[in-house]
């Protein structure tokens, strides 16, 4: 049975990443650093202007000490069955 394929919406996850940097009380400049990532990146995947790899998303829930649910929350637009 194949799995199942999941579309995330860029922008949702991008406002979510911005809320969890700001609670965490971190900069662009200091969350891109923690997580080994440029500050251009960042920027872009925060306004929804690109969708990042799970490598990614898994370096800033480390260094925001968040869960990947945090970070996808609301962003499932369609997950085919």
């Amino acid at each position: 049975m194949p799995a199942a394929e999941v579309t995330l919406d860029p922008r949702i996850v991008g406002a979510n990443l911005r809320r969890l940097r700001r609670a965490a009380r971190h900069t662009q400049v200091t969350l891109s650093e923690a997580a080994g990532v440029g500050q251009a990146f960042l920027s872009k995947a925060e306004t929804g202007g690109t969708l990042m790899r799970l490598e990614t998303a898994v370096r800033f829930v480390v260094a925001l000490g968040c869960t990947l649910d945090d970070l996808i929350e609301g962003a499932v637009v369609d997950a085919g069955e």
